[in-house]
């Protein structure tokens, strides 16, 4: 076994992993606050979500288009991730719960 790619970017510890059903994109949850996109094919840093006011604890994919955080600061967020027309990424908080 060896190491092929090093994922840098979070500020703080990373906490959660997870794939996106059926796709290349991994998910990736710190306690920066923050939840993070990857293509995990290419090996590449797709974008950032931001909304939990302080560690996020756990993420979970739901299907092709949506991921759950869950953060210490007692809230659950679910967003929508997808991919629109032209090619680029679009991330809308979806629900606060």
């Amino acid at each position: 076994m060896y190491l092929l790619q090093a994922f840098t970017g979070h500020s703080g510890i990373v906490s959660s992993l997870c794939f996106s059903e059926g796709t290349a994109e991994l998910f990736s949850g710190s306690y920066d606050g923050t939840l993070s996109i990857w293509n995990a094919e290419d090996r590449t840093y797709i974008e950032s979500c931001f909304g939990h006011q302080s560690e996020l604890l756990s993420i979970d994919a739901l299907g092709r288009e949506r991921v759950l955080s869950v953060g210490r600061d007692r809230t659950m967020l679910l967003y929508k991730v997808g991919i629109v027309v032209c090619g680029s990424l679009y991330i809308d908080l979806f629900i606060y719960i």
